[in-house]
């Protein structure tokens, strides 16, 4: 009878595997939505960082007026990247997993969108202490063994970029600074002292320091301060 037809076995098994199947599809749809919640706060997080980097330096150059329209090009352009990682991360996507025998949905992180720029387009700037700039800001030259130092005329704030710098040392004691420090900091003839600079120090062997956060490490990761003539430094910004 029709009766006894829907209590068959075989309907209890199709009704347990519905179950199962719905049960299996609430718990992929939970764990994927608190999971890209966590990465959409780590990532929001981790844009508002360079953001509040713009806006201090913004701040800072506005109050001194130590700005020009270049300046502001790039702030801008700095601004809308953060606006469209925000508002579209490219580094989240969801996807299917092929492999479960029903396929659910997941989560995937990646850093493959990360821009990796080698920078050929930053130059020597602002000058404190006795240092010549040449060849359009290509060249740095220090003309006594008295603290100087110089700094770049880019802002970095997302991505990676990638710095390239031939060093000359022409004398045994001479050595070299060279690191990042936050825009929104002064600057000043001892750019490795800056309370937000990080960086290596070093030549010839003779001295060996890492400094973080304005502190000096010696040897720290194993620098040895092998930094010779015409060695060519690659700084990594990230």
């Amino acid at each position: 009878t029709s009766d006894s037809t829907t209590k068959h076995p075989l309907f209890t098994q199709i009704d347990k595997w519905e179950t199962e199947s719905v049960n299996k599809i609430k718990q992929a749809s939970s764990d994927a939505g608190n999971q890209l919640q966590q990465l959409l706060s780590e990532n929001t997080h981790e844009t508002m960082k360079a953001f509040r980097r713009i806006t201090d330096d913004l701040r800072s150059r506005r109050t001194t007026e130590d700005y020009v329209e270049p300046d502001l090009d790039q702030w801008t352009k700095e601004l809308n990247k953060i606006k469209d990682e925000i508002n579209r991360p490219k580094n989240i996507d969801i996807s299917e997993d092929s492999s479960a025998s029903m396929k659910l949905i997941r989560v995937i992180a990646s850093q493959a969108h990360v821009k990796y720029h080698p920078t050929t387009g930053e130059k020597f700037g602002e000058v404190f202490g006795d240092i010549e700039v040449k060849e359009s800001g290509r060249l740095a030259v220090a003309k006594s063994g008295t603290h100087a130092s110089i700094y770049g005329t880019s802002l970095y704030s997302i991505d990676v970029h990638q710095i390239s710098i031939v060093v000359k040392i022409d004398k045994l004691w001479n050595w070299i600074f060279l690191g990042i420090i936050s825009s929104s900091d002064k600057k000043g003839k001892e750019a490795r002292s800056s309370p937000f600079a990080f960086g290596w120090l070093g030549a010839n062997k003779r001295c060996a320091s890492v400094y973080m956060n304005g502190s000096k490490h010696k040897g720290d990761g194993g620098f040895d301060g092998d930094i010779i003539d015409n060695d060519r430094l690659e700084l990594t910004v990230n």
